[in-house]
């Protein structure tokens, strides 16, 4: 028999739905139509793609961060007495505090894997909120079977704060062949460097320090800006005559942008990983990045892109405009191979399935329930 596995997210937005995409379809064709679930609310499901097999769940989003968590909450323990799922992976932090906890009132009738994808410990915020976001891990961490480290640094941290060893499992970030794309977009025809940057505008992604640094480049590059606010804290400074905004694009019409760019931009503040920047070694492109978190990993300084320090406009001004075209092209073919050989798909798929494997097994030498077994 094939398990019933439901993902389980508070937000769809940026990096988690890309990883959703990326893992939905092939666990359809293992473990087969129906039998994968996902719930996640219902201002952000179309944020994924139609995948055919997989069943959709949401609930109601209306911006209230604190009364949307409870109610994710509701909508778990009711869902999963119908469907009954013997695995359940819970995506973000806000959801994981939500459903682990839920979890708990359900006596352990299923596995539950968790995965932060990027602590709220590691966020520049104040040392107290910190200190908090860590107890608050700690706590939780016995209520779920398997936490996924997304990279390294990840990994590191979670160590550093005091989250058992044992229950860290590192499974880096990956995404497959990218998707082919009819779209167009439009640049000036000038000969300005074009610079790409994707994802939200808070102050996480270090959006406010890109438009900074565009403003020290004003005849010499434009940037477009794929993405928009989420959370309170976005960016709301007027946008400088060499920067514009796209909105949040589907698929096809962000790989157009990615296949036409000089160069991507990540100047985040903190970062688990940075999906935006392997999209962009993915389709040949370098990028500039800041030292931070997961991203190291994946920029590798001179060859695959450039590393700066955060909050630093004018280093990444420099960055911008310093390489040559000649440059970029080569950076950017030497992402793309680190990508091919560290980052595939089939890796993430292969590990991500045996962890899920390692976890029903488990459970069933426990006793905790007959749950069915999955070959990887």
């Amino acid at each position: 028999m094939t398990p019933v596995i439901c993902h389980v997210a508070e937000t769809l937005r940026g990096g988690t739905a890309s990883y959703l995409d990326e893992i939905l379809p092939r666990q359809v064709r293992e473990i087969g139509a129906g039998r994968v679930h996902v719930l996640g609310p219902d201002a952000h499901l179309q944020d994924l793609r139609a995948h055919s097999g997989v069943v959709f769940h949401s609930f109601r989003h209306d911006g209230r961060r604190a009364r949307h968590v409870l109610r994710l909450a509701n909508r778990y323990l009711k869902l999963r007495s119908h469907i009954r799922p013997d695995l359940v992976h819970v995506h973000g932090t806000f959801a994981g505090v939500a459903i682990r906890t839920a979890h708990a009132a359900t006596l352990g009738r299923s596995g539950l894997v968790y995965c932060a994808h990027g602590w709220a410990f590691d966020r520049d915020v104040a040392p107290w909120k910190q200190s908090v976001a860590a107890l608050v891990e700690r706590a939780l961490s016995p209520l779920g079977d398997a936490t996924v480290c997304i990279s390294n640094h990840d990994r590191d941290s979670a160590l550093s704060r005091g989250l058992p060893a044992r229950s860290l499992h590192t499974v880096r970030n990956a995404i497959g062949l990218q998707t082919v794309s009819h779209a167009v977009a439009e640049w000036p025809g000038d000969g300005r460097r074009r610079v790409l940057f994707v994802g939200r505008f808070d102050r996480q992604k270090g959006v406010d320090v890109l438009l900074q640094a565009m403003q020290r480049l004003d005849g010499l590059a434009e940037a477009w800006l794929a993405g928009s606010s989420v959370v309170s804290d976005g960016v709301r400074a007027a946008l400088p005559g060499n920067v514009k905004c796209t909105g949040w694009l589907d698929r096809t019409q962000l790989q157009a942008f990615y296949e036409s760019c000089d160069l991507v931009v990540v100047p985040s503040r903190w970062e688990g990983f940075g999906l935006v920047a392997l999209e962009a070694m993915r389709a040949g492109k370098p990028v500039v990045a800041t030292r931070v978190g997961g991203l190291p990993e994946l920029v590798v300084h001179g060859q695959t892109g450039l590393l700066i320090e955060p909050d630093d406009p004018a280093a990444l001004a420099s960055a911008i405009q310093s390489p040559t075209s000649a440059e970029l092209r080569e950076m950017g073919e030497l992402g793309r191979l680190k990508w091919r050989t560290e980052f595939s798909i089939e890796r993430l798929d292969r590990e991500l399935m045996a962890l899920y494997k390692e976890v029903l097994t488990r459970r069933q030498k426990v006793g905790s329930a007959a749950l069915p077994s999955i070959d990887p």
